[in-house]
């Protein structure tokens, strides 16, 4: 076998076809069976480290989806060639040089992982288009200002983006950006599920689904009061999920930023969304984020149980994102 230099070959991005070459090599040099390689027998000396088979076999088996390392590769050419001379076999020279196979070595690792970012970038723009990040305020708008509910064409694109998110497969690499379409996707199938237990058609707005409130079929009394409480408590909750998504999205477009392309979204503004009326029937635009303590952790977004806690526990109902513990609200002039 006649090995081309690394620059004069075509790699593939594919760690089983290196793993392929190393066995041509194996091949040429005449080894291959067990008391070949495996060294010399156990009542000869061993004058210096042998490359026990059952390393070679590891290394080298087809199960295996990773490339060896850099120094499995440098133990098994220089055993190649050692064996070769022992048993008078003929090896190329380029067979024979260890810098030519580590060469070769670095440069499938760079097309892996040349063709991972790629895969993984394609992901993310699929991610971007279903999520609908350039129009992600307007989608707010239409579901924090009353009446709050959602879209029905939106809820549908949600509902296709959270089952996208569940069966895709990010790019070993790239474990930040994986981390964050992971907190993402948990953000989002809370809002929905919520969202879908506590809603209906909307008696005021067509293709529209609104938080349901349930007082309103219930005659005065306790159980009405209650009702009432609990329609409440949705709201901020609705609204609470919503900014927690917003978060996520915002931390998952700082991942890919970080880890995939350093351009990405650089001239769009961060998400926001726009809600209210407040007391005096303004609305806001607010870019929502993680904290900077919140931000550093592996799940920044702590779930829905502990927002309902937050909203009904002896805090009296302060909310989680507007109490700035967990998010930045960073008002947005634009």
């Amino acid at each position: 076998m006649v090995m081309e230099s690394a620059r004069d070959l075509d790699v593939q991005a594919d760690p089983q076809w290196f793993i392929g070459r190393l066995r041509q090599l194996m091949t040429s040099c005449g080894a291959g069976t067990e008391t070949r390689l495996a060294g010399r027998k156990k009542n000869q000396p061993s004058g210096k480290e042998q490359l026990p088979h059952a390393t070679i076999n590891r290394n080298l088996s087809p199960s295996i989806q990773s490339l060896p390392t850099a120094d499995f590769v440098q133990r098994f050419v220089e055993r190649c060639t050692e064996y070769a001379d022992q048993h008078g076999r003929e090896l190329a020279a380029a067979d024979r040089d260890v810098e030519g196979w580590l060469e070769l070595l670095a440069a499938v690792d760079e097309e892996i992982k040349e063709t991972a970012r790629l895969s993984a970038v394609d992901l993310v723009m699929r991610w971007s288009e279903l999520a609908g990040l350039d129009t992600w305020r307007k989608t707010s708008e239409a579901s924090l200002i009353p009446p709050l509910g959602i879209p029905f064409a939106v809820q549908d694109r949600l509902t296709a983006l959270r089952l996208w998110m569940v069966e895709v497969e990010w790019p070993r690499p790239f474990t930040k950006v994986a981390s964050a379409m992971n907190n993402f996707r948990r953000a989002l199938s809370d809002l929905l599920n919520f969202f879908t237990s506590t809603s209906t058609f909307s008696p005021k707005v067509d293709n529209f689904y609104e938080l349901w409130d349930h007082s309103l079929v219930l005659e005065y009394g306790p159980e009405r009061r209650r009702a009432e409480r609990e329609y409440l408590q949705n709201i901020d909750l609705f609204m609470d999920l919503w900014f927690e998504l917003t978060a996520a999205g915002n931390h998952a477009c700082d991942a890919v930023r970080d880890e995939l392309d350093g351009a990405f979204r650089l001239g769009a503004s961060p998400l926001s969304t726009i809600h209210g009326p407040d007391g005096l029937g303004r609305c806001q635009i607010t870019r929502w984020v993680y904290s900077g303590e919140t931000r550093r952790r592996a799940n920044p977004y702590p779930g829905i149980d502990a927002l309902r806690e937050a909203l009904t526990g002896p805090s009296g109902g302060a909310r989680t994102a507007g109490g700035h513990d967990r998010l930045m609200d960073e008002p947005d002039s634009g």
